[in-house]
C-alpha cells in the first residue's frame, strides 16, 4: 500500500507538473530567434573588454582518499579551471568585427556544460561570455566567423589548439 501512494505522490508531484512545463517551454521557444540588437549589444560589451579568461568547464582529476589507513585514488570534476588569461588583448574591436552574425539562428539553451567557456572583463568585472561546445561557439553567427574566432584566440596566445586536440582524443 505504500509503495502504490508513494508512486501516485512522485506522479501528481513531479512528472505530471513537468510535462506541462515542458510543453510550455515548447511553445515558446518555437518562434524564439536571436535579435540583430541583442547581439550588437554583446558585440559592443566584448569589444570594449580588457581582459579575457579561458576557463575549462570541468577537468577530470584523480582524488585521493584516505580509509582505513590505506591510500586509495578516485576519478573526480573540478570546474571552471582557469586555462589562460590575457590582459594585453590586441584588437578586441578586431574580434567584435569578425563576429558576422547569422540571422534567424534559432535560440535555444544548451544543456550541455561544453568544453570551455571565454569570459570577457572590463575593468575586473564580467561583461559577456562565449561558450565552446561540440565543436562550435553557441552564438549566431556563421561558419566563417566560428572558424575566425579560433585563429583570433591562436593570434593572441590562446592555448585553443591544445585544448581542441584534448576534444577529439
Amino acid at each position: 500500500m505504500n509503495t502504490i501512494l508513494h508512486r501516485t505522490l512522485w506522479l501528481l508531484l513531479f512528472i505530471i507538473p513537468s510535462l506541462s512545463l515542458a510543453e510550455d517551454i515548447n511553445e515558446k521557444e518555437q518562434d524564439v530567434y536571436y535579435s540583430l540588437e541583442d547581439w550588437n549589444l554583446f558585440v559592443e560589451k566584448i569589444s570594449n573588454c580588457d581582459e579575457i579568461r579561458m576557463v575549462l568547464v570541468s577537468q577530470k582529476i584523480s582524488i585521493a582518499k584516505r580509509k582505513r589507513g590505506r591510500l586509495s585514488f578516485s576519478k573526480g570534476y573540478v570546474y571552471n579551471v582557469p586555462v589562460y588569461k590575457s590582459k594585453r588583448i590586441r584588437g578586441p574591436k578586431e574580434l567584435s568585427q569578425i563576429l558576422e552574425f547569422k540571422p534567424k539562428t534559432f535560440y535555444s539553451d544548451h544543456f550541455c556544460m561544453g568544453l570551455f567557456n571565454l569570459l570577457f572583463y572590463r575593468n575586473g568585472e564580467f561583461v559577456a561570455g562565449l561558450n565552446y561546445a561540440h565543436g562550435k561557439f553557441y552564438v549566431p553567427i556563421t561558419k566563417s566567423a566560428q572558424d575566425n574566432i579560433i585563429e583570433w584566440l591562436k593570434a593572441q596566445g590562446f592555448p585553443i589548439q591544445k585544448i581542441l586536440k584534448n576534444e577529439q582524443d
